[in-house]
């Protein structure tokens, strides 16, 4: 697994040290730091950036270390290190990271990290969902999902990503796929932006620096929070609360987020009660009074997606040449790399009871014992005034991302939308 120099959690600045801890049977193996990128249409995953490899032989009686305890999933895995620590480039780019492994015999896993700039040069900021990869990584015996321990949990960062890197092997298929893998998705997409305009530059940061208020938001025109945001504290709601007060824009392309509450520190991240008690909702601040949509728990399994149907026509609701989609129009039917499947599936988050006062649902996707909601609203001010030109705008699925990778009108709208926040323009 990756740690910062700097500390604990999953985040690195561009030129930083990194620290990479291996524990294998293999005699010898080499890694290497690389930057993730879709690399075909079934969504297989290769690299746009990569440091040199390093190789590293048999230490003592070999690399293999063991398990100390039975609590490593909380306390972590205090492993030696066997190399030096690996440098990032002065130039490597903010993205989705891994540490890349690979043994003689051909065996490869990928610890993936964010990079981050030291400070703040796009006008676009993307949210990393760590705090759902530590929450499903079920290394050490436990998880939020697998734990046979009473609550509060406290999960450990500092331990190896299963869960993720089970998804970022190369399947050669289009599996199903919520954490970081689903998230390459996306930021492969808006690499194809920045390689056509320089001027949808975009930063990185992972969740846990919101938790740590090191990512000044509001100097941000555009947030995007996508995939599978399930996992949020109060200090993160507090800055996309005041981010969205502020006049920001927010695009929301995920499912199930800002669902449960949780804690963080340096080493670990605790959910301190079981469901429903710890769902934001339930705390008196309900998901969707800020995304417009909130994730319900009924019978929606993968392999069920759907296409969404247009309600009401929008600036943002265009097809892939931007003529305008008429009521009863459908989009997001593409094939995307999630299964095989179309946009809205999987986990979808809908509107309700909460959605805010004017939100417009522009579009919607009937799955089989689910609904999926594009909407959109004009956010407001801490006094309750509308703001100068500040909006969220939704497209609520955990599938959507896989589609939004291939799908050429699903591309459009959301450009549309990135376009329109940095213009500063609320339609």
């Amino acid at each position: 697994f990756v740690k910062p120099s700097t500390g604990g959690q999953a985040s690195v600045i561009t030129g930083g040290q990194v620290t990479v801890r291996v524990s294998t049977h293999a005699p010898q193996y080499s890694v290497r730091l690389i930057r993730l990128k879709r690399s075909d249409v079934d969504g297989n995953l290769g690299a746009d950036q990569a440091t040199t490899t390093v190789t590293v032989g048999a230490v003592n009686a070999g690399n293999f270390k063991k398990a100390f305890h039975s609590d490593m999933w909380r306390d972590g895995a205090p492993w030696a290190s066997d190399l030096a620590t690996l440098a990032l480039p002065a130039g490597a780019r903010p993205g989705l990271w891994a540490a890349e492994l690979t043994t003689p015999s051909g065996g490869r896993f990928l610890a993936p990290f964010v990079v981050k700039r030291p400070a703040r040069t796009g006008r676009i900021a993307v949210i990393a969902n760590t705090n759902t990869w530590n929450a499903y990584n079920h290394w050490g015996g436990g998880s939020r999902y697998y734990n046979i321990n009473p609550f509060p949990l406290d999960l450990s960062y500092d331990r190896p990503q299963l869960a993720a890197a089970q998804e970022l092997a190369d399947f050669h298929v289009r599996p199903a796929t919520h954490l970081t893998r689903g998230e390459v998705y996306v930021s492969t997409w808006l690499d194809s932006l920045v390689a056509s305009n320089a001027a949808y530059d975009y930063d990185v940061h992972a969740d846990t620096d919101l938790h740590l208020g090191t990512v000044d938001l509001i100097r941000y025109k555009v947030l995007i929070i996508h995939t599978h945001p399930e996992y949020w504290s109060a200090q993160m709601r507090n800055a996309l609360d005041t981010y969205l007060a502020g006049g920001g824009h927010l695009i929301y392309l995920g499912g199930n987020g800002l669902y449960e509450m949780v804690t963080a520190n340096g080493a670990q991240m605790r959910v301190a009660q079981g469901r429903p008690n710890n769902l934001w909702r339930s705390q008196g601040r309900p998901e969707r009074a800020v995304l417009g949509v909130a994730f319900e728990t009924r019978d929606q399994l993968n392999g069920l997606s759907s296409f969404y149907r247009v309600n009401a026509k929008h600036a943002f609701l265009t097809s892939a040449a931007g003529t305008p989609l008429n009521v009863s129009a459908q989009f997001g039917n593409v094939r995307g790399c999630n299964e095989n499947q179309m946009a809205a599936g999987w986990e979808t988050d809908e509107n309700g009871a909460e959605t805010p006062i004017g939100a417009r649902t522009l579009a919607t996707a009937a799955i089989s014992g689910g609904l999926s909601h594009c909407v959109y609203y004009r956010t407001r001010t801490a006094a309750g005034q509308i703001t100068a030109n500040g909006w969220v705008f939704t497209l609520a699925s955990i599938y959507l991302g896989g589609a939004l990778a291939i799908d050429p009108t699903l591309q459009r709208i959301v450009k549309n939308a990135i376009d329109a926040g940095l213009n500063g323009v609320a339609p």
